[in-house]
């Protein structure tokens, strides 16, 4: 009997007996390496998971964060040996189901790991949550897609009817994650640790699986199950770009935070390899181009590639000058200028056949030339110091070619070197320098070095990392202590201003609803307000003395009101002198304008007389002040300015100020936000809000959102009313993510790029603090101007991460995103 006959025995026999021996007996076989191997790899998930959960927690930025983490070290300690105990029985049950298909996928629905398909459907954790498990399924299956494709056709080859694919395949990534997520669903823990565990389940098992998969092959193989198998690659015929893009963004950002972690693996050249391999045979990538037949060393290569730096037309470092980089007076040429420069230069070398790189060496060049295409188009760096790095690009593919750990070790010295270089120059501005621009020169400089004195010695890189490290370093001592300076003006400022704006309150309060004369106005918001200002900024709100100002407020209003009792006009008649006093000496202590006092109190005098008239019953007697021959008119003229003269006999006692010098700097420069005519005769009642009401501000959007309409029902203007207030309220979570050091990018009126770092979040004034390069205030702004500003443009935020990290990940994005799709990735 053939071999391909006896495989149709035995398939028809496994279809038709469910007892049958050999489909059991061959799934046991794989079972029982399988699921010790993935159980093992577990494990290690939660040891690594452990340890690096402490590790966040010690960095911590405050207790509620780390107690975050210390909580989720305990509920993963706890319930370890149930989430294991879950996912073996998950991956086991995946077997004995087998050939039966997930029946959500065979439905047509999505498994718990697709849910950030439907993005704008999906609560932000779940949405986290569904990408970080899709990132592992995309990964695991285009890593080892060979070894799968070879398990599922053998499988396929002893089942009946039932395909095997995806869906049905014992060892796919997405059953595996299936079983993952549906383990740790009884985890109380909050979702950025759930991330931490999902990737160390990446790391442990995800990016181990091949070893396993060609053990379960080569236990198919031995039993003569498709021997001569080939590997077939299979393209999407409708592929979901958005979604691939989705989660390759996902990945890229995933892959970053594990290195800022020291947690992933680093890129090695023969896995980027494999990825321009991969890509090339799809299609992505154009093919080798170099034709002839002799290849060419290495140590001719980096001549000619000297010859190229050296020519006549090449933008090389000698094409710039500070003067121009300053000015903005320079060309940048494409990173492919030097692979086109080096195919001509190759064609001409020997007799007739010319010269050929090997694929390490062509490799090396298309990779470095794809790092410098994202760091030209990183909006990371200003374009004079792009202009300075990209002058970097040959020496740097020389350093490749001589030590290929240079894309897998982020210790490599021209590595460190590009990295300090473009980290310490993330806040240069050409429009702020004036004079000698000291930074531009020592970047420049460096450069400059490197392009003339590389000669295959990587000390030098070391050497100039360390000298530009000590040098940004010094320099950043005297910027923190700008920004120190910086940061407590601006704190008190702000302090300032809240105090301000609660005695303001505080006063609004107490004169909302009665009528004000206009002398009680400006006594109060002008005058009374300091000492209000002074005794918080002193004493506090809770003192005593805080309170018998505020009580001075209402009395003061209280006894310039037109009160019609008796009882009322003699208990104002009795506490007038004391109010008086009272008044004279808390402004004096705040060094009020002696002269502007007493036109104050003299107006006041005619406001209590009329006050005083308006009323009934009243008389001076009343007080116990007996006035002969006066009638009641004249009495209580008489009375009043008996009361003021009392206030005038007692002021040399009360006329030195007991405020500090540092209060009396600061209610100085205290402005009040109102102004009021003084009138000289009748003073006019008026209403204290009046002088303080303004314009909704800008910021507040006034347009509401229609309600009770479907989006069918709304007109198109209500439309765009939705879209606009959606993408206000967007921007403001944005903006509230954004942390301290962030930097931006900004155009002035006068057309000038600058760039400014956040430095502090004051919550009281709800003030932002940026300032430049060199520590100094540039401006400050709100939470909601900033998200106008971001918005429309007009202001951006900068990535942060180290540059050359960050063009690694987007490197590799690019390249494992290019194996699935349509479009030719230009290299």
């Amino acid at each position: 009997m053939s071999t391909d006959a006896g495989l149709m025995k035995n398939k028809k026999s496994l279809q038709t007996t469910p007892a049958s021996r050999t489909l059991p007996a061959l799934l046991e076989d794989i079972r029982k390496i399988a699921l010790p191997g993935l159980l093992k790899q577990m494990r290690q998930s939660f040891d690594s998971s452990g340890i690096s959960l402490l590790k966040r927690a010690e960095k911590a930025k405050n207790s509620n964060e780390q107690t975050v983490y210390f909580d989720a070290m305990k509920e993963l300690r706890s319930k370890r040996d149930a989430v294991e105990a879950s996912f073996g029985k998950g991956l086991l049950d995946n077997f004995n189901r087998f050939p039966q298909k997930n029946a959500s996928v065979a439905a047509g629905k999505q498994s718990p790991h697709h849910a950030s398909s439907e993005l704008s459907l999906v609560h932000k954790d779940d949405l986290e949550e569904g990408i970080a498990i899709d990132t592992m399924v995309v990964k695991a299956r285009s890593e080892w897609r060979e070894e799968l494709y070879h398990l599922s056709m053998r499988l396929d080859a002893i089942v009946l009817k039932v395909k095997v694919d995806e869906a049905n395949n014992v060892m796919d990534p997405g059953l595996i994650c299936d079983a993952l997520v549906l383990s740790v669903e009884g985890l109380n823990i909050d979702i950025q640790s759930k991330l931490i565990l999902y990737k160390q389940f990446d790391l442990a098992i995800m990016s181990n699986l091949g070893p396993l998969l060609r053990q379960c092959n080569d236990i198919l193989l031995d039993a003569g199950v498709l021997p001569d198998l080939k590997y077939q690659v299979i393209k999407d015929d409708k592929p979901d770009r958005s979604r691939r893009k989705a989660l390759t963004e996902a990945m890229v950002s995933n892959l970053s935070e594990e290195g800022n972690s020291g947690q992933v693996s680093e890129i090695a050249f023969s896995n980027l390899q494999s990825l321009l391999t991969q890509a090339r045979s799809a299609g992505m990538l154009p093919p080798r181009q170099y034709g002839g037949s002799l290849s060419i060393s290495p140590s001719e290569l980096s001549d000619v590639l000297g010859g190229i730096e050296n020519s006549k037309g090449f933008s090389g470092i000698e094409s710039l000058n500070l003067d121009g980089l300053r000015a903005g007076d320079f060309e940048t040429g494409q990173p492919s200028e030097i692979r086109v420069s080096l195919l001509a230069a190759l064609e001409k070398r020997g007799d007739s056949e010319g010269r050929i790189l090997d694929h390490d060496h062509d490799d090396v060049i298309n990779l470095v030339e794809m790092l410098f295409d994202f760091v030209l188009d990183d909006h990371y760096l200003p374009p004079a110091i792009q202009a300075l790095i990209a002058r970097l690009q040959i020496p740097i593919i020389k350093v490749a070619l001589k030590d290929k750990e240079f894309f897998n070790n982020k210790k490599h010295p021209a590595r460190k070197l590009l990295n300090e270089l473009a980290h310490a120059s993330v806040g240069w501005s050409a429009s702020t320098e004036h004079g000698r621009d000291e930074f531009l020169e020592k970047v420049y400089d460096t450069v400059f070095r490197v392009v003339h004195e590389f000669q295959g010695d990587l000390d030098l890189f070391e050497e100039l990392y360390e000298g530009f490290h000590a040098y940004v370093q010094k320099d950043a001592r005297r910027i923190k202590v700008a920004e120190r300076r910086t940061h407590e003006y601006e704190t008190g400022v702000a302090r300032t201003k809240s105090v301000k704006a609660h005695v303001k309150s505080i006063l609004d309060e107490h004169s909302r609803g009665q009528k004000i004369a206009e002398v009680v106005y400006e006594i109060l918001y002008e005058g009374w307000s300091k000492v209000l200002y002074s005794i918080y900024l002193n004493e506090g709100e809770d003192s005593l003395q805080w309170e018998e100002a505020v009580q001075i407020v209402v009395d003061l209003i209280w006894s310039t009101q037109p009160l019609s009792d008796v009882r009322s006009q003699q208990q104002r008649a009795k506490m007038l002198p004391d109010l008086l006093n009272a008044l004279h000496r808390g402004l004096t202590e705040v060094s009020f304008d002696p002269f502007e006092m007493n036109t104050l109190f003299a107006r006041l005098g005619n406001v209590h007389i009329s006050a005083f008239r308006a009323g009934a019953g009243f008389v001076a007697s009343d007080t116990g002040n007996d006035i002969d021959g006066a009638g009641p008119d004249d009495s209580i003229e008489i009375f009043v300015k008996q009361s003021s003269a009392s206030v005038k006999s007692s002021a040399g006692k009360d006329s030195v100020s007991n405020a500090d010098d540092e209060t009396l700097s600061i209610l100085a420069g205290l402005e009040s936000d109102e102004t009021a005519e003084a009138s000289s005769t009748v003073e006019e009642y008026v209403d204290p809000h009046h002088f303080s009401a303004e314009k909704v501000m800008d910021a507040v959007d006034t347009q509401t959102i229609p309600s009770g309409k479907s989006w069918e029902e709304m007109t198109a203007v209500e439309r765009q009313q939705v879209k606009l207030v959606q993408l206000k309220v967007d921007m403001l979570k944005k903006v509230d993510e954004l942390s301290a050091e962030t930097w931006f990018e900004f155009q002035t009126e006068e057309g000038d790029i600058q760039r400014c770092k956040l430095i502090e979040k004051i919550t009281n004034s709800d003030e932002w603090v940026f300032v430049n390069r060199r520590g100094r205030k540039v401006f400050n702004k709100t939470k909601q101007e900033l998200a106008d500003a971001m918005r429309v443009g007009s202001i951006k935020a900068i990535e942060k991460g180290l540059l050359l990290d960050r063009a690694f990940m987007h490197l590799f994005g690019r390249l494992k995103e290019s194996g699935h799709d349509e479009k030719p990735l230009e290299v």
